[in-house]
Formats: structure tokens, C-alpha cells, sequence
């Protein structure tokens, strides 16, 4: 898919500049506190960052699992097989993707770019992203007063594969998707779920809504 196409390309291509955190085979740490000038990037290994750290550069692994402590500040969060795990009150000026692996924000967290899964679940509480939040085969559940000001997409898959299970889009508890909701293909498969106040306050294309 032209996802993974991207964050590896994106990876091997940062792997030229010197001003990177570079690792193969290990995990990397950023400590408590700690500011680090540079991108942090590992082949098979995880990033752990810790509380009140701020990484002016992105955190990039392959084989691995992010995990952003809370009051942290971060450039874009990418990973291929593994997921993204993001605490309370931290501030990502960039982008949020995870190719085979889940993404969860604990509330308070702010995203200035978008939230993208292709094949893992997307879980945000009382999370404010500034784009778009989009998958092509996972679950996608806003909780607790979360906000997007962008769009909530399903992407059209590629080939001949057919997605199998349902797929569900939860807005719940005050969460208010201030774009549209959109299946890029009719897909009997997709239900997007509205519940204790949840709204979408555009439209929604080729999906069917259940309102609890």
C-alpha cells in the first residue's frame, strides 16, 4: 500500500542525515525531561519517550512501538509494524501513522497534523486533531469530548482485497467530528456509531449511521 511505500522511503531516507538518533536492533530512550535536537529513528527497536521531554524532530521506528509520555512535544510519530501510543497533555506539531499497528491518545492531547491507520484501530480521548483521521481497515472510536476539525475518512482499499469484518466508526460521550464522515466505496460493511452526544456536524457518504 502506498502508505508503507511512504514511511519506509521516509525512513531510509532520513537514515542519510547526520543530525538524526539513529539506531538498528535497539531501543531507543528519551529520559524525563530530557530535549533532544534531532529525529529519533530505529529499524527493529521501539522509542520510548519520556514525561515533560520535548524532540524537536520526528520519532520514527520500523519494527517497533512509540510511546510518548505525558506534557511531551514531538514532531511527527510514524511507525510500520507497531503501534503508537500517546499519553496525557502532549502536543504533536506533525502528523500521527501507523501502518500494521493501533494508535491511542489519552485526553488532552493536541495534534496539529492527522491521525492515519491502515490496518490497526484508532482510539482518541478528549484528543483535538487539526486535520483528518483516516483509515482503510481498522476500528475508529472518539471518546470523551474528542474533536476533529477535519475530516474522518475510510479509504478505498487497493486490489482485489475485499474487507471481511465490520468496520465501525464510534463518536461518542461530546465527541464532534467538525467535517464529514466518508467512505470512499458503498461499503455494507462500515457503521458509524453516535452516542451520548456524539455529532458529526458535516456530511456522511456511503456509511450507515446507528444512533444509540
Amino acid at each position: 500500500m502506498k502508505p508503507i511505500r511512504i514511511i519506509a522511503f521516509v525512513f531510509i531516507l532520513s537514515l542519510f542525515f547526520l543530525n538524526c538518533k539513529i539506531s538498528i536492533n535497539k531501543t531507543l530512550y528519551v529520559n524525563d525531561g530530557e530535549n533532544v535536537y534531532s529525529d529519533v529513528m530505529t529499524i527493529n527497536g521501539s522509542i520510548f519517550v519520556g514525561s515533560n521531554c520535548e524532540v524537536h524532530g520526528s520519532c520514527r521506528t520500523v519494527n517497533g512501538v512509540i510511546e510518548v509520555g505525558k506534557y511531551s512535544k514531538a514532531e511527527d510519530l510514524q511507525s510500520v509494524n507497531g503501534s503508537i501510543r500517546v499519553a496525557e497533555d502532549v502536543y504533536v506539531r506533525g502528523d500521527v501513522e501507523a501502518v500494521n499497528g493501533s494508535i491511542s491518545c489519552d485526553p488532552d492531547v493536541k495534534v496539529k497534523g492527522k491521525v492515519v491507520s491502515v490496518n490497526g484501530n484508532i482510539e482518541l480521548q478528549k484528543t483535538r486533531v487539526k486535520r483528518d483521521v483516516r483509515t482503510y481497515n481498522g476500528h475508529i472510536s472518539l471518546l470523551d469530548s474528542t474533536i476533529i476539525y477535519g475530516n474522518v475518512i475510510v479509504k478505498r482499499t487497493k486490489g482485489s482485497f475485499e474487507r471481511r469484518k465490520p468496520l465501525k466508526i464510534e463518536i461518542r460521550n461530546g465527541s464532534i467530528v467538525e467535517g464529514d464522515v466518508i467512505a470512499e466505496r458503498e461499503d455494507d460493511n462500515i457503521e458509524l456509531v453516535l452516542s451520548d452526544g456524539g455529532r458529526v456536524m458535516g456530511d456522511v457518504e456511503n456509511i450507515l449511521v446507528i444512533e444509540e
